[in-house]
């Protein structure tokens, strides 16, 4: 008999969940504000920080102004995090135009 292996959907995230303090991962920046990503260079650090509202989405920030959110697998386990109290930072690594890649770690 074969086929019991099930690798299945339901009850695998716990297993897949990351501890707070060691999540981090690169993305891009979703619906930049134009304004903002143009004083971005290679360095600059965001604030990511959950913005209340029916979804509750990730706004990247930078020096009080929201740079864009992010779209990411990860972003649900990242809003978990900020709930439970972990802070995170958004560290600019690349841009090619409009285009920001962002490093998401958290603030030891």
């Amino acid at each position: 008999m074969s086929g019991s292996g099930g690798g299945g959907g339901g009850g695998s995230f716990q297993s897949e969940e990351i501890a707070c303090d060691r999540l981090q991962f690169e993305t891009t920046i979703s619906s930049p504000n134009p304004v903002v990503i143009a004083l971005l260079q290679v360095g600059s650090v965001l604030d990511v920080t959950v913005q209340g509202g029916a979804t509750n989405t990730i706004v990247l920030v930078f020096q009080g102004t929201a740079a864009g959110g992010i779209v990411s697998p990860k972003a649900l386990r990242v809003r978990e995090c900020i709930a439970a109290g972990t802070i995170y930072k958004a560290n600019v690594i690349g841009m090619r135009g409009p285009v920001v890649t962002v490093r998401i770690v958290p603030v030891p």
